[in-house]
């Protein structure tokens, strides 16, 4: 399995959350 990072989103009390899609 290999994953690609589509999006970036900074939050101020998450932190950085990665918005994955996996591909198989």
């Amino acid at each position: 399995m290999k994953w690609i990072v589509i999006d970036t989103v900074i939050q101020p009390s998450c932190g950085i959350s990665f918005s994955v899609i996996w591909s198989k």
